[in-house]
This record gives structure tokens, sequence and C-alpha cells, in this order.
């Protein structure tokens, strides 16, 4: 795999339909697991897995039920896992465009749970997420269109990865008593899948620079396919460039990354002459941050990371478009 940093849209629809595929021979392998255990009829998902082969892009969902679904063999909950096979071996309809969708959208039901709980961060500051203010909605899809009009016109390959990687965008707000409000997330265990805390006011440059963020994520999420990015021991926390709580070190390398590609989209935008001044200054202002933010992660990996070959190459690349002149100086 190509593990160069600039955004290249063909390389993410590779890795969209690699992770997709990977998706369909764990439900093949589960399929004998289950009509073993479940008594239940493994043919079911045929046209599941079938459609995953073939590169159907369908959404978040197939990959959440997945994942829940080895959950409850793990527990041995034969019930709750049947109830997971039988979702599955429902249809599934296919998004060939991001669906924009809120949380509480009809469709989400059977799945809102779900949805709810793969967001959790699992962290010191546990997050959560609530349906959006649908008063919120208008001037929100108003800004996303905006937003994405404007990555097509100044970065066609980084708006290009986006419409690769995202197939679902998840609107949402926060809850007001967490100690920490939910901004954006994503999770690999809901491939696809972008969340957004609408009620958040933000800038078109604003709003851009989450969409990017959050893509970078998921574009991490998949060259993972083959190889983790670190080998340090989840237990082990350390001060995360992007978050106030310790982090394991693949964490810490998810925000250096991002943290990369942020300034470069920043960068590319400021560089478009299409920013009136106010825009100019945020992002300026965005451009700055992110590099500080990338550097104090750099200078964690580089005292305690462990990096893989994937990792490494990945790290280096980013750092060369931060800083040229930057070389890693820890062969993990």
């Amino acid at each position: 795999m190509c593990f160069h940093f600039l955004p290249d849209a063909s390389r993410a629809l590779n890795i969209d339909r690699a992770f997709r595929c990977s998706l369909a021979d764990s439900l093949a392998y589960l399929s004998d697991v289950c009509a073993e255990h479940l008594k239940v009829d493994p043919s079911s998902i045929d046209g599941l897995v079938n459609g995953l082969k073939q590169g159907l892009r369908l959404g978040p969902v197939p990959f959440g039920l997945y994942s829940q679904l080895v959950l409850k063999l793990s527990e041995g909950d034969q019930e709750g896992a049947t109830t997971i096979w039988n979702r599955l071996a429902a249809s599934h309809s296919p998004l060939e465009s991001m669906q924009v969708i809120g949380l509480d959208d009809p469709s989400l039901a059977p799945d809102l749970s779900m949805y709810a709980a793969l967001m959790g961060t699992g962290g010191t500051d546990e997050l959560s997420i609530q349906p959006p203010d649908h008063e919120r909605v208008p001037s929100f899809l108003h800004d996303l269109h905006a937003a994405l009009q404007l990555l097509g016109r100044v970065s066609p390959d980084l708006s290009g990865e986006i419409a690769a990687l995202v197939t679902q965008l998840v609107m949402v707000s926060g809850n007001p008593n967490d100690s920490y409000i939910f901004d954006g997330g994503s999770c690999y265990m809901l491939w696809g899948a972008l969340f957004i805390n609408i009620e958040r006011q933000r800038s078109i440059v604003e709003l851009l620079e989450v969409l990017v963020h959050e893509a970078a994520h998921l574009l991490l999420y998949g060259f993972t396919i083959e190889e983790p990015l670190t080998t340090n021991s989840d237990q082990d926390l350390y001060p995360s460039p992007l978050r106030r709580d310790p982090r394991p070190m693949d964490g810490i390398f998810h925000a250096t990354w991002v943290s990369a590609r942020m300034y470069f989209a920043m960068d590319t935008l400021l560089q478009s002459n299409l920013l009136d001044a106010d825009s100019c200054a945020k992002a300026q202002k965005a451009k700055a941050e992110n590099r500080h933010n990338f550097d104090n992660g750099m200078g964690v990996i580089q005292e305690h990371g462990m990096l893989t070959m994937t990792g490494r190459a990945l790290l280096e690349s980013a750092a060369q478009a931060v800083h040229p002149s930057l070389r890693l100086i820890n062969n993990g």
C-alpha cells in the first residue's frame, strides 16, 4: 500500500474496497461458527457477503453489527448474537453518495443504541451523543454544502478522498452534562460514519477543518487493515496533543497525523486566494495551531512510540509535509 501523505482519491477508494472485503471475509468465517452455535442458516448472509466483495457501498450498520456479533459470541450470549445475526441477514441499502442524516432519523432507530455505544470514548472524559436540535439542521446543511464546495475547488483530491471514505454523516448534539462536549468523531467499527455536533457554532473554514479531521481518522483506520500503527500497549497512556486526558500511543499517533492533515488543508486554503479576510485569519490561526499540535505529538511519539513499518512510513510522510527538514529519530 502507498503511504504518501498527500490526499489521493483513488487510494481512498481502494482502501474502502479493501475494508469492505475484509468485513466480507470475516462474516464468511463467522457464518460457520454461528451455524454451529446459534443454529442459524449460514447462507442467509450470502447476499451481504457477496455485495461487500463486489464493492457495494453499504452504510456503517453492517460493520457495527459485526463488531456487536463478535462481542455477543465472546460473552456466550446466544440470544443476543442470534438477534444481531438476523439483522445482518436483513437487506441493506447501498449509499452511493454521502448520506447526511440525524441521529434520531427513523431509519437509524434499530441501531441507535449501537451507534451511541460505539461512539463512546472509553476515556477519562466519557462523551455521549444525542439527537440534533432540528432548528439547527437547515443552517448546518447550508454550511456543509458551502464547505464541501470550497474544498472541491481548492483540493479536488482531498474532496474526493472524503467522498470515498464517508458514506454517512450523522448530525448529533452533545450532552451538556458531559465534562467535555462532543465535537465530532468516527469509529473503525462504524466504517464510513462521521459524527458532527451541529450545535457547535462554526465558520465554513472551521467546518471544513472538522470534515478533514474526521475523514483523516477513517483513512488511518483503513491503513491498518494489515498492520497496526504502533506496538505500544493500550494500557500505557501518554499526553495527547488534542485531548486533555492521557491516551494510548495509537491515539497519540492518530491525533498527530490528523493534525498534519488539518495543517495541510488550512495551508491549501490559504494558497487558493479564495478566502475573505476573516476566513484567512481563521485559517492562519488554525494552521499555526495544527502545526503546534503536530509538533507536540511528534515529541511524544519520538520519546515513547514503538512504530511499525506502516506507522513509520505514515509519520515520516506527514513530518515532511509539515516540516520538510524534520526526520524521525526514534527507531521504535
